[in-house]
């Protein structure tokens, strides 16, 4: 432009846009069916019967998932919530704290780890609440252990039985992920209404 002249942009023409079709585009077809292994689990979760049950339950994850590893007999601080009581509560019990503890340096801690794999055709996702990943001394993954916690209000037998095929899913996936046996993979329920730790096979 020139000088202090303000009208030079009227003397510029302006551009003429091309117009095109709009290709309009059909609905997305997935190409495989996709899961939760929390899906996979037997009838209704109890925890769903009450608002302030789900709370509670979501609040007993999040403390959980905040515990890396306890010295034995440690109890972490916790809030003095009803979440708080349960999870120390059952933290007070050995066989539950054990879980915890370190007891090899030869372990990797993963918490609230995302699985994405394809499982007998179908898009499997979830998420594993804790894992641990033993390695051997060449490195190589030997065994892996599954932790979720439940806070279903039923007995032992019910656990099972609700939530057999949830943890056989993600023991079949880490197996896959990591290339083990399936029966390299141990996978534990800590329930916090019994207070127990149920072995899954």
């Amino acid at each position: 432009f020139a000088g202090d002249d303000s009208s030079w942009q009227e003397s510029i023409k302006p551009r003429r846009l091309k117009t095109g079709h709009n290709v309009g585009l059909g609905e997305a077809e997935p190409l495989r069916e996709r899961f939760s292994p929390s899906g996979t689990k037997a009838g209704g979760s109890a925890m769903a019967v009450a608002g302030t049950g789900m709370r509670v339950g979501s609040e007993v994850h999040e403390l959980f998932e905040g515990i890396a590893w306890l010295d034995p007999g440690e109890i972490p601080r916790l809030p003095r919530s009803r979440a708080g009581m349960i999870v120390e509560e059952v933290l007070s019990d050995a066989k539950i704290h054990r879980i915890f503890e370190k007891n090899t340096a030869e372990v990797e801690l993963f918490r609230e780890q995302a699985v994405e794999v394809i499982q007998d055709g179908k898009w499997l996702s979830g998420i594993v609440d804790r894992m641990h990943l033993f390695r051997g001394n060449d490195g190589k993954p030997q065994r892996i252990t599954i932790i979720d916690y439940k806070t279903d209000a039923i007995e032992p037998e019910a656990i099972i039985e609700k939530y057999a095929n949830q943890m056989s899913c993600y023991r079949k996936a880490l197996a896959g992920i990591f290339g083990i046996g399936v029966e390299k993979v141990q996978s534990l329920i800590v329930s916090t209404s019994n207070k127990a730790v149920i072995e899954l096979s």
